[in-house]
């Protein structure tokens, strides 16, 4: 027991340094709000029982048997506040931006009456003690519960008065057991029950305070009486719970929200790369299908995630810019019940949501007469409102709704889409049932803008693609471009190598090249989006981007890693075509080093055909295609994740190809696929390598003959580039 003792009041000391170091290391961080400060609370009056439980160890002859029941109550009181704060301070961020403040607080104002009567309890005992000392308690109440032989013996060892205190602290530990439960209690099942999903339910304090509450009162009460309670035994489970609750929060849940995190971003890039993919690749009628798509899904899963779905948005509608004037472009594009951004009492006679949206898509803004005039000279509202999106550049929640639109909308929340100091569109999200903004719901809107912003900026760009293919002259020179930086001949030792690129129209996006070296051999392989001058300037930059950096790993003579050069060259594209040159443009791409038959490679772009001559199979290098954002998007992206390697034998064929060569259609739209490039590399592997590139384009044409051949004239859909190696 002394040993125990000796343990429990010793285990405060690394339980306050282990929490001070979890303490000092959020202190200064944002994103933890007050919620340091709160947590300090619990650590000094953690320091303060602890305080307490020293003295008593040290001094313990001081604490006769009638301070026993007082110190006991004193402390667990303590305890529980403690464990109240602590839990407060790890919820009161959600509780607070969650919108539940005021229930918390009436939840925790029920449990003042509690704390008042448990007050009055503690105060109570020490105040029988105080009437022992002064030998008040002469027997009366003990007489009652025992026979006058009994009596006789404990007057006769002058304990009397202790036994009539044990009494009086009897009924008094029956009082303090009632109101504690009481407390806990609400605590459990009140303070901290809120909406689902706002509170992280986790009552392991609380819990073991109540079990061990009851085990002191059944032990008190029926073995060794209310002047004998096991400090030693429950505050030493409630001193280990407090730090491994702790550590639970400020540790383990921070690593694995860290972790959740990661993968978030991880999942969010690669449902960027798959949007972005499928708008690039798309076709025009198309566009605002994938718009509707992405608003319509995201917040129909977030709606699914709310606590309260009454609460969700009602609707939105979404505004594009054609030229100088923002607008709603299509019906599809306006979703559950929104409202035009005006005050004008006629919209609450509108009849049907038809009229309502007719008026929506009659209602246009011109951006550059707004931002030409000062916000006072502007009298629509709506004017006003994009002219201070313009100014701020971040959302306007509006939930002081005009007198107009009151009974219709209780929120409107305008989220302007920039690219870059342009502003390229605007969603507009309402509520009709809650003036207020969740977190959860902000944090999609920002990451729903973002996706929006990147669509709108690609159908921007394929807009003014399209307005660029028809300039002739700008053709001829890309033209020119497209045929010149490919290499007539790609030559690398130990292979044989055969390549083929067919353009789609008069230029193409499609690169690729090889460069030897005595650390390696590295090739490449990519596609821009879309066609014409900007692509071949992209391939271009790129390209000498890529010959640049590797020539100088050579003469620095150190081996640069696929993913570093792809990260390299990913940089001065984004450097230079998107924010010098101003393209909207982005590639795929994959960068292979060829060391000794063994190839690594890097970066996302087709599926590769690996064909194996011992187990005459064709393989699907899928790695090829994933695990790293396209080129020119954004400086932050890292291809670490898909790097990979693999070792080609005597025999083994690697084809490597763009997307034109699968996505070919004919007359019925079905694509040509990678399905029959593999029958083809499989049936004629032994073939001389410019007769089965041949073979290969053959056959491409043909099934696209009646398709894709006719519908753009004697042109392929997309560029077909082709690059075969074998192993020799």
């Amino acid at each position: 027991m002394v040993i125990l003792q000796t343990i429990n009041v010793f285990s405060f000391v690394p339980g306050i340094l282990f929490a001070g170091v979890l303490w000092s290391n959020i202190r200064r961080k944002e994103q933890f709000g007050t919620r340091p400060r709160h947590l300090l609370f619990s650590i000094l009056l953690f320091t303060v029982i602890g305080a307490v439980l020293f003295q008593y160890r040290l001094f313990s002859t001081f604490w006769e048997p009638a301070l026993s029941f007082s110190l006991f109550a004193t402390v667990f009181a303590l305890y529980l506040l403690m464990f109240f704060i602590l839990e407060y301070s790890i919820h009161c961020q959600r509780i607070k931006k969650s919108h539940v403040w005021n229930d918390f607080i009436g939840n925790l104002k029920r449990t003042i009456i509690y704390w008042a009567v448990l007050t009055g309890i503690i105060a109570g005992s020490y105040l029988m003690v105080y009437f022992y000392k002064k030998n008040l308690f002469t027997g009366g109440f003990i007489s009652l519960f025992i026979k006058s032989d009994d009596f006789a013996a404990l007057k006769a060892r002058g304990a009397v008065g202790l036994a009539d205190l044990g009494v009086v602290m009897t009924f008094v530990s029956v009082l303090y057991t009632v109101t504690a439960f009481l407390l806990i209690r609400d605590f459990r099942k009140k303070v901290f029950h809120l909406q689902t999903g706002v509170a992280r339910t986790n009552n392991l304090t609380f819990n073991v305070a109540l079990v061990f509450l009851l085990l002191q009162f059944g032990y008190c009460l029926f073995f060794e009486g209310v002047l004998h309670p096991l400090y030693t035994e429950i505050f030493f489970v409630l001193t280990v719970v407090y730090i491994i609750r702790v550590y639970m929060e400020y540790f383990c849940l921070r690593v694995l929200n860290l972790e959740r995190t990661i993968d978030k971003q991880d999942q969010s890039a690669e449902l960027m790369n798959e949007l972005v993919s499928r708008e690039a690749s798309s076709p025009i009628e198309e566009d605002v299908e994938i718009l509707r798509s992405t608003i319509s899904e995201e917040l129909r899963r977030l709606k699914n995630s709310l606590p309260n779905r009454d609460y969700a948005f009602s609707g939105f509608m979404l505004y594009s810019l054609e030229g100088d004037i923002l607008k709603v472009i299509s019906p599809q594009l306006i979703d559950g019940f929104c409202t035009p951004l005006l005050k004008h009492s006629t919209i609450k006679l509108l009849k049907n949501t038809k009229q309502i949206q007719d008026s929506i898509l009659k209602t246009v803004y011109d951006v550059k007469k707004i931002g030409s005039l000062a916000l006072q000279d502007l009298t629509d509202w709506g004017e006003q409102i994009i002219k201070e999106l313009i100014r701020t550049r971040e959302r306007i929640v509006i939930n002081q709704i005009p007198d107009e639109l009151k009974g219709l909308q209780r929120l409107i929340a305008v989220n302007p889409l920039f690219d870059k100091e342009r502003l390229i569109g605007i969603l507009v999200a309402f509520k009709d049932s809650f003036d207020k903004l969740f977190p959860e719901e902000e944090n999609v809107l920002t990451w729903l803008c973002g996706n929006l912003k990147i669509i709108l900026t690609i159908i921007d760009g394929k807009r003014i693609q399209r307005e660029r293919n028809r300039l002739s002259n700008e053709m001829n020179i890309a033209k020119n471009i497209q045929t010149s930086i490919l290499p007539a001949q790609m030559e690398i030792p130990g292979f044989e190598i055969a390549t083929n690129m067919v353009t789609a129209s008069e230029v193409g996006g499609d690169v690729y090249d090889c460069f030897c070296t005595e650390l390696g051999n590295y090739i490449g392989i990519g596609d821009v989006s879309g066609h014409g001058l900007p692509a071949g300037i992209m391939a271009l930059i790129q390209l000498v981007a890529f010959e640049a950096v590797v020539a100088a790993s050579q003469a620095v003579k150190k081996k640069i890693a696929p993913h570093e050069l792809y990260d390299i060259v990913n940089k001065l594209l984004c450097k230079i075509n998107r924010d010098r040159i101003g393209s909207d443009k982005f590639m795929t791409q994959n960068y292979i080093l060829e060391n000794k038959g063994t190839l690594t490679h890097a970066g996302a772009h087709e599926i590769a055909l690996l064909y194996r001559k011992k187990q005459d199979k064709v393989i699907e290098m899928t790695d090829f295609a994933k695990k790293a954002a396209f080129m020119g998007i954004t400086e932050t992206a890292t291809a670490k994740a898909s790097e990979g390697s693999f070792t080609m034998h005597k025999g083994d064929l690697l084809l490597l190809y763009t997307d034109g060569a699968i996505q070919a259609k004919d007359d019925y739209g079905t694509q040509f696929g990678i399905d029959g490039l593999k029958k083809i590399l499989g049936g004629n592997s032994s073939s001389a390598l410019p007769d089965l590139i041949k073979k290969i384009m053959g056959k491409i044409y043909n099934h696209a003959l009646n398709g894709d051949i006719k519908k753009y004239r004697g042109n392929f859909a997309d560029d077909v580039s082709l690059v075969l190696l074998r192993k020799t």
